[in-house]
């Protein structure tokens, strides 16, 4: 999800962004993605009467990498810069490392301390699933993506830049560790949902600061 103040158009489709996907400090490098399957927009459901910009790609999508978006600056966005943020996807982590992102035994164990039933919100990290509680479905997602070393999502570090090309771009200076892992959402079913935190993410745009990103589930 994207929110932006003042959106010329409210009839956005996936030409109005540039996709692309990797996994190291190099976006330069990246591939292009494959384009959501649907982009909406909800006019006024944004921070402070902002439009929500939503788009969805089909489950298991993009796994283990990040997803670079450059929301466009056209007519129909309104915005005066090239626009660029990051989405890291690390299937079955649980946030239980400022270090790395690696799923493991670690994450397993979190999750068998925390079982609980139908009692939780978006924000409990051993969820991976978000349907409201930790169980064996959780913990079989974990155990499925078992992921370490360079097959694990990376902690990256890209460009500073006010505008990118698309689709291989120098991009904005991405969050700290600690961002980075709330970005590093752990949804072993929903590829398309951004979560689970449900914090801001500030400062990772330099264009005049018109466009934000928030985690949550739809």
């Amino acid at each position: 999800m994207v929110d932006i103040l003042g959106l010329a158009s409210n009839s956005l489709s996936a030409s109005d962004f540039t996709f692309a996907v990797g996994n190291d400090s190099n976006p330069a490098s990246w591939s292009a993605a494959l384009a959501p399957t649907s982009v909406t927009v909800r006019a006024g459901a944004g921070v402070n009467s902002s439009d929500r910009v939503t788009m969805i790609w089909s489950d298991q999508t993009i796994t283990h990498q990040w997803l670079q978006v450059t929301v466009k600056a056209n007519a129909n966005t309104g915005i005066a810069e090239n626009d660029v943020f990051y989405f890291g996807n690390a299937v079955g982590e649980t946030g239980n490392s400022a270090t790395d992102v690696n799923v493991n035994i670690f994450d397993i164990s979190g999750a068998w301390s925390n079982l609980h039933g139908n009692t939780g919100d978006i924000t409990d990290r051993f969820d991976t699933n978000k349907d409201g509680s930790v169980n064996i479905f959780d913990i079989s997602g974990m155990w499925s993506n078992l992921k370490g070393g360079s097959a694990a999502l990376q902690l990256i570090t890209v460009p500073n830049s006010l505008s990118a090309p698309p689709p291989n771009a120098a991009a904005n200076t991405v969050a700290t560790p600690i961002q980075q892992l709330a970005l590093a959402w752990s949804s072993s079913q929903k590829t398309q949902n951004l979560q689970p935190s449900s914090t801001w993410v500030n400062n990772l745009s330099t264009a005049e600061n018109r466009v934000k990103l928030l985690l949550v589930e739809q």
